[in-house]
């Protein structure tokens, strides 16, 4: 409900801007009407390196970065999905016997609002120039529907992009029982034919060549991902990128087409380059690569305990072939693997920065996120059931509580309530700010 100072400050708030309007005049302008005005980028998040940006597919990223509000780095994410899923599987590369094709998944992490996600999208499209060759596939409820979309009896192209702008829909239709959304999209992943069987017929996708690219929340993917997809292999499939605008970007072309905005956009044709490097067969390596990439396995710089990055290296490998076939290269190039780290080591940080490295387990961390939402109110077991909903089994919930008092994150406190006396968790940091509260014995409370 609006309090009675609302409308006041709202009315104060529009003449303050009108009387600004007013002041700006209408008189013609001398200048190129291009304003862009710095946005303070959370310090939290990750920094791409210029090395990422290499190339027709670095170049095109960059032409545009005065003119659009998308994170450089989402939209390069994106560009390069869209590009791998154009070269398709009769292009590969193999080391140590490993061999890849250019099939991405990208998971696009950033805020409602300032992450721009769907603004990148748009932008790696337009760079993109035509996807008539691709199938773009969106709003999966279930591995059945992925089977039907990539199978022969669906048409269009065998080449596919599945975007999914609403991630976090997925992940909760692949944790419903029964599910086989999440082993499909693994499967998916790997090029396994998959397979989906009723009582009345089997339906095959077999010979699909298909990328993702999924955007979501950080707080969205803290809570949606369950511990299963952390560990089992599904998570370190997606390459996680962090999405933020930096700037406020205000211009007009006035429908010139010689307008940078339009000339860098129309002279990018990602999808040409990407054509071309099709069914090319198996890349060789140069010396320079083998020894880079020889470097980095060997002295494990992109391995990891850690079961969210247990991938990298395919991951790199499928970066490096990208990199390589949108430049027209003979063979892949030094030059073509550390574009490829320098996009790695930015995804490793995101992955980080939203499942940052503590003691604290999995399901441990998403039931500290919704205590943490109440910041100093706290929340009982009840309240705290049912915002979990079906995500978190009962058990797992009382063990995890008992994981967070031990840790110092999570204090057990006394609530009045009409008369009686509630227990409620509350986070550690809040404990300062309580006025009603006070610390019980954490004995059998949880």
């Amino acid at each position: 409900m609006s309090t009675p100072n609302t409308p006041r400050k709202a009315s104060s708030d529009l003449r303050l801007a009108l009387e600004a309007i007013d002041a700006i005049g209408d008189s013609p302008s001398t200048s190129p009407r291009h304003e862009v005005t710095e946005v303070p980028r959370p310090s939290h998040y990750p920094t791409l390196d210029p090395v990422a940006l290499h190339g027709p597919i670095g170049q095109a990223v960059a032409s545009v970065e005065a003119f659009t509000e998308a994170d450089p780095a989402s939209i390069l994410a994106s560009l390069l999905a869209f590009a791998g899923a154009l070269i398709g599987r009769g292009t590969s590369i193999e080391f140590s016997g490993i061999s890849v094709v250019p099939n991405l998944f990208v998971l696009i992490i950033g805020p409602s609002n300032s992450g721009r996600k769907g603004t990148s999208l748009g932008m790696a499209k337009r760079l993109l120039g035509s996807t008539e060759a691709l199938k773009e596939i969106s709003g999966l409820g279930s591995g059945e529907a992925l089977v039907a979309e990539l199978s022969g009896d669906s048409a269009g192209s065998d080449h596919a992009v599945i975007v999914e702008s609403e991630f976090a829909r997925l992940l909760e239709s692949a944790g419903r029982s029964g599910s086989t959304l999440s082993p499909l999209i693994r499967q998916l992943f790997d090029g396994d034919a998959l397979a989906r069987r009723t009582a009345e017929k089997e339906q095959v996708a077999a010979g699909y060549h298909a990328a993702v690219i999924g955007h979501i929340t950080p707080d969205e993917l803290l809570l949606r991902l369950s511990a299963s997809d952390q560990t089992n292999g599904m998570a370190n499939r997606f390459l996680m990128v962090a999405s933020h605008t930096s700037q406020r970007v205000c211009f007009d072309d006035r429908g010139n087409p010689n307008h940078p905005s339009i000339k860098s956009v129309g002279s990018a044709k990602i999808a040409t380059l990407a054509a071309a490097g099709a069914n090319r067969g198996r890349l060789m390596l140069s010396d320079g690569a083998f020894r880079a990439l020889s470097l980095i396995h060997r002295e494990s710089l992109v391995a990891s305990d850690n079961p969210l990055l247990a991938r990298l290296m395919s991951h790199l490998l499928r970066l490096t072939l990208i990199y390589a076939v949108i430049d027209g290269s003979e063979e892949v190039e030094k030059e073509h693997v550390k574009a490829a780290l320098a996009f790695i080591d930015y995804a490793r940080s995101t992955t980080m920065m939203v499942f940052p490295s503590s003691s604290i387990s999995p399901t441990a961390q998403k039931i500290l996120a919704f205590i943490e939402a109440e910041c100093a109110n706290g929340i009982d077991k009840s309240s705290l059931t049912k915002k979990m909903g079906s995500h978190i089994k009962a058990d797992e919930r009382d063990v995890a509580i008992d994981e967070l008092v031990r840790n110092g994150a999570v204090a057990i406190c006394d609530r009045p309530s009409n008369g009686r006396t509630a227990t409620v968790y509350v986070a550690t940091a809040a404990i300062g700010t309580c006025t009603d509260l006070t610390l019980s014995a954490p004995s059998n409370k949880s």
